[in-house]
């Protein structure tokens, strides 16, 4: 049986596997998830895509890909490229960070047929540290979001990352976003620039993180789709209310929601613990029948505020039933944002048997 999966911070796996919006380490990851699924069904064949969302890595130069830049038109994109490719609709799809809310938006774009009628729910939706509401921490998010306006006024070409650092840094940024910013360069002749538009990241970032909610897609999942979170254990991205809300969603009776927590891991949760393996929680409180959705998350207490866990586990806790999807909730304790970078092992651990179980689903 054939699989798709799209990841980057996303991926899409259906017949065959796809990952949305590059990241780092996200295609040494895709090989390792790879192999660890021919490992269960040997005969099976497992079709990866990594996709890289508007405004990053190739697509950052893209023509034609109109505004406004926001996870409903990411997540079309990604509809778009598989009926223009002509691909089996994907039957598991991941995403990191910005891509797990733009994994969240393709779900529910899907069962509200925004596709049209061949478009088929996936079964699975993984969120590896991707919290499905608003911002609970608008100060830390205005400060990065204030970071991205610095960036417009940094000169062209640039010398080199260290060059980087150091001007951020003398502007006033954090070392910490100094260096993250420092590791989105790309070579270009002699000299560096940044691998995703600048503009379009802008308004990708206040789509996703300040505006989109998915809570009540998360509340009520429809029939057959399952929503896994996987999360790292950092208080700052996953606050106690949002978990006590997350398990107690995992606990009705509605649907099922799983959530995962990946210890010793960073926000980089496929590349930090790849072995273990959102205001999109419209989407995970009410996910599309036939619909399967995961969220890892990191420990992270910038990413995941306290409500935010609090309601992710409620909703991973409830029971299901015939007529809702699933959601579930992991956490990987002391892992960081990127969760597949920091801890790969334990998430791979997570994730191979679940999306193994699909190859004995009948073929769509």
């Amino acid at each position: 049986m054939n699989r798709d999966t799209c990841l980057s911070p996303a991926f899409l796996l259906s017949k065959a596997l796809k990952l949305s919006h590059h990241i780092r380490g996200s295609p040494y990851f895709a090989h390792s998830l790879a192999s660890s699924l021919s490992t269960y069904h040997a005969s099976a064949v497992w079709r990866m895509v990594l996709v890289d969302l508007r405004n990053h890595g190739r697509t950052a130069d893209t023509e034609g890909l109109s505004p406004p830049h926001d996870t409903i038109n990411a997540a079309r994109d990604i509809a778009n490229l598989v009926k223009s490719l002509e691909w089996a609709w994907p039957d598991v799809v991941i995403g990191h960070s910005l891509g797990g809310k733009v994994a969240l938006q393709y779900a529910l774009s899907c069962a509200l047929g925004d596709y049209g009628v061949s478009a088929q729910l996936p079964k699975q939706v993984w969120l590896l540290d991707a919290p499905p509401g608003k911002a609970e921490n608008n100060s830390q998010y205005e400060e990065v979001k204030k970071a991205l306006l610095t960036l417009k006024t940094v000169p062209s070409p640039i010398p080199s990352k260290e060059w980087l650092v150091d001007h951020l840094t003398s502007l006033g940024l954090s070392k910490f976003l100094s260096e993250w910013f420092g590791s989105s360069l790309k070579k270009s002749g002699e000299h560096e620039t940044f691998s995703f538009n600048i503009n379009g990241a802008i308004d990708m970032f206040e789509s996703v993180v300040m505006e989109m909610d998915y809570w009540t897609f998360l509340e009520h999942p429809p029939k057959d789709i399952e929503i896994a979170i996987v999360r790292t254990d950092s208080k700052l991205t996953w606050g106690q209310d949002l978990v006590e809300r997350l398990e107690s969603l995992a606990k009705k009776s509605s649907g099922k929601v799983s959530v995962d927590v990946v210890p010793n891991s960073g926000h980089w949760i496929y590349r930090d613990q790849p072995q273990m393996e959102m205001d999109h929680w419209e989407v995970l409180e009410h996910p599309p029948k036939g619909t399967e959705t995961a969220t890892e998350r990191t420990e992270s207490q910038l990413s995941w505020a306290a409500d935010m866990i609090e309601r992710l586990e409620s909703l991973a806790k409830r029971e299901s039933d015939e007529s809702t999807g699933k959601v579930s909730v992991d956490g990987l304790p002391t892992s960081g944002h990127y969760i597949y970078r920091d801890q790969p092992q334990m998430l791979l651990e997570i994730m191979t048997p679940r999306i193994a179980s699909l190859v004995q689903l009948p073929k769509c």
